[in-house]
């Protein structure tokens, strides 16, 4: 007869994942799991299990460090450190020095987010110049978000060593736009990390101030909904001068209606009264 095994094995590593089975099954030749104390329960003792749940275990500056994992994330601040095989005869030396990839893919993005929005005016104000009715390129509140952006990124923001775009390399351009200076931004995040995270993303950094401008313009009590609201009342107040126009120009059309009435019935009295004169002439001369 064939022999079957069955393996039960946890989804979660480490001591956290160890779980137990009680044999609650009778009669028959059924499934039957390894209880090596007689207990009535299957994976409490090493000699049940195939492999037993341990956590990964590694000394640190002789400092004791244990995880559920093979990764280590919370043993220096900022570092994750991931071992593939054990080996407590051996000492590891780690070199760890800044990685500023993370942060700079994130620059990249910003800086690309913003050069869209520089292109998007200057598109704006090229259609406008051209004579585009609907372009939004004289629309003063397009000119002035930009001017507010850039006032922001030009500006000094915490009072770190690295209160300046310019001092990591973010530079701007002839045309507006800004680019990233590679070179300045790396020796910047090798010698002030702490200071340019903090100018990016600090409580007074660049990154949220220009959210909270942003704020400014685009929530339902911003600029912008503050204009389509402006814009709507004027287009109702256009509409109602339009409509008291032409009420205007309904009661004028009317009144000249009436007068050329009058001026189209005075003629007929006119002309009938011409006739009756030359009857009148005629009858004389015949006499």
């Amino acid at each position: 007869a064939t022999s079957y095994k069955l393996v039960l094995t946890s989804t979660v590593t480490g001591e956290a994942g160890a779980f137990t089975i009680a044999n609650t099954l009778t009669g028959g030749l059924g499934v039957t799991f390894g209880d090596a104390d007689q207990d009535g329960v299957s994976g409490d003792s090493a000699a049940d299990n195939a492999v037993v749940a341990t956590d990964a275990a590694i000394l640190l500056n002789n400092v004791a460090v244990t995880s559920s994992s093979n990764a280590f994330e919370d043993v220096m601040p900022g570092v994750t450190l991931t071992v593939s095989r054990k080996d407590p005869d051996k000492t590891i030396a780690i070199d760890i020095a800044p990685d500023s990839s993370a942060l700079a893919r994130k620059v990249d993005a910003f800086i690309s987010a913003y050069n869209n929005v520089i292109k998007f005016v200057d598109a704006q104000r090229a259609s406008a110049a051209s004579g585009d009715a609907g372009s939004l390129g004289r629309d003063p509140l397009l000119r002035q978000l930009r001017t507010a952006v850039r006032n922001e990124l030009v500006g000094a923001h915490g009072s770190s060593a690295v209160t300046h775009l310019a001092e990591v390399g973010i530079e701007f351009t002839s045309t507006g736009t800004i680019q990233l200076n590679q070179a300045v931004f790396n020796d910047a995040v090798a010698n002030h990390g702490d200071d340019v995270r903090a100018l990016f993303a600090g409580p007074d950094g660049v990154f949220p101030a220009v959210t909270t401008l942003l704020e400014s313009y685009s929530t339902s009590s911003g600029l912008i909904s503050g204009m389509k609201d402006r814009l709507t009342r004027q287009v109702a107040a256009m509409d109602d001068q339009i409509t008291t126009m032409q009420s205007r120009l309904a009661l004028q059309k009317a009144a000249l209606q009436r007068e050329f009435t009058e001026a189209d019935a005075a003629m007929s009295r006119l002309k009938n009264q011409s006739g009756s004169l030359a009857n009148l002439g005629s009858g004389l001369g015949s006499l």
